[in-house]
């Protein structure tokens, strides 16, 4: 685009031209079209004729407008100090570029400078971080078959309809050129919540900013880390609470002291860790039950880890822990799998531990643990028996033994509550589901 100052103050512009107003028909057929579609929306864009005067697209004959190359590239000035964005782009210090004529009176007419969206500047950084050697070329064609498209983008709500629309214009721009073969830059877009702090948005104005560095020397980055992760979903976003913070810290103190089998310096000094008596046998998992909490931790962990719900992997930590904490003993393999399914949340403080153990290497190198179906398997089901449609008793019976009808039926007319319905009664018709419901109808 350019701007006319003449034809602005005559009220001037494309848009008061002919041209305009066949294009301007044919939008109106359009809304015709789509009448009810727009009457539903919310948004209106449109320029006024005072903010349209003067402005004139460049003549199809004259495109394309090519950039000049120049060497004071860096945007000039700043715009202001909480957006950080140039006041002034740095075309507009290079007359031979933004000096022109205007085509509607043949008056000096002013290109516009501002070409690009600060957006468009960061539209392309995946493809050039994989080759920032590279000095005679973009990117590395071979590197982006290899490594692109990006798996993942985690972005605000923002970067939905600007830096993702911008990415992915110079991605298809990129494809159409042949240059690479997708055509979409990230194969999974997630947009992550909004962090408040006691019920109000942060800004710098309220004076309600979290400062990191204060939590992390108060309490520990493994603390700051995993009260992040737990305070909400995380497409949802959550409530910043110095409160609730404290009690994450008081979580993993008692998980301090749980896994550790002496003090251990450098993570909680303050904390005199209480030395946890060793199961005798191989495993150490003397009950079923353990096992089975176990695995079905593993499992809930992983599979949230996998789909970012954090809060709810931490949530079932916190579950695994209540039951540990209430057993007499805590074996060997359940503190090193408790250790690496809190790892990725609180990585400093789970380092320290997994040394105590007396492993040579990483907890974060080690594997990651793996659960066996076969233990998820409750050893009791509890069978709902009704009478006639209607709840009537709950039975706690054995997995193999809740699936035969004759001793679930017979254990059910056992009962008190079901004999006082039976009593004097013909039973019609027996529907039984295996594991799950039987259902007395009477006549």
């Amino acid at each position: 685009m350019l701007y006319c100052a003449n034809c602005a103050k005559s009220g001037k512009s494309w848009f008061t031209t002919e041209e305009a107003k066949e294009y301007r028909k044919l939008r109106i057929k359009n809304y015709e079209l789509r009448k009810k579609e727009i009457d539903n929306s919310k948004l209106k864009i449109e320029n006024s004729a005072a903010e349209a005067a003067g402005w004139y697209p460049v003549a199809i004959e004259n495109l394309p407008v090519e950039l000049p190359f120049i060497k004071d590239y860096k945007p000039l000035g700043i715009h202001s100090a909480s957006s950080g964005q140039a006041a002034k782009a740095p075309l507009a210090n290079h007359p031979e570029f933004y000096e022109t004529t205007c085509p509607e009176c043949g008056g000096p007419a002013r290109r516009e400078t501002d070409v690009s969206d600060n957006f468009l500047d960061s539209a392309w950084y995946f493809f050039r971080y994989i080759a920032t050697e590279k000095e005679n070329e973009a990117f590395d064609r071979e590197r982006v078959e290899k490594w692109l498209p990006v798996t993942m983008y985690i972005g605000g709500a923002e970067h939905s309809v600007l830096h993702l629309l911008y990415s992915r214009f110079v991605t298809m721009f990129f494809y159409d050129q042949g240059l690479i073969d997708f055509d979409e830059p990230y194969k999974r877009f997630y947009a992550h919540g909004l962090l408040i702090k006691e019920g109000t948005k942060m800004s710098k104005s309220k004076g309600n900013v979290i400062i990191p560095d204060e939590y992390i020397r108060k309490f520990g980055a493994d603390t700051l880390r995993t009260y992040l992760m737990f305070l909400g979903p995380f497409n949802q976003g959550g409530d910043f609470y110095d409160s609730a913070m404290e009690g994450m810290y008081r979580f993993l103190k008692r998980v301090w002291r749980l896994l550790s089998e002496n003090s251990v310096g450098g993570v909680l000094r303050s904390e005199t860790a209480t030395p946890v008596k060793q199961a005798t046998s191989a495993k150490g998992l003397r009950s079923p039950h353990a096992l089975r909490m176990m695995h079905k931790t593993i499992k809930k962990v992983t599979e949230d880890l996998e789909n970012l719900r954090y809060n709810t992997a931490i949530a079932a930590l916190m579950e695994w822990y209540n039951f540990l904490a209430s057993q007499k003993e805590v074996s060997q393999e359940e503190k090193e799998v408790f250790t690496k399914l809190l790892s990725p949340f609180a990585p400093h403080m789970t380092e320290e531990l997994w040394e105590a153990y007396g492993n040579n290497y990483s907890v974060h190198s080690g594997g990651w643990p793996t659960y066996d179906p076969s233990y998820l398997q409750e050893d009791e089901v509890t069978i709902v028996v009704q009478i006639n449609g209607k709840v009537r008793e709950t039975l706690q019976m054995q997995q193999a033994t809740s699936k035969k009808q004759e001793e679930v039926e017979e254990k059910a007319k056992e009962s008190e509550k079901i004999r006082k319905y039976l009593q004097g009664k013909t039973v019609k018709k027996v529907i039984f589901v295996g594991g799950k419901i039987i259902n007395f109808v009477l006549s």
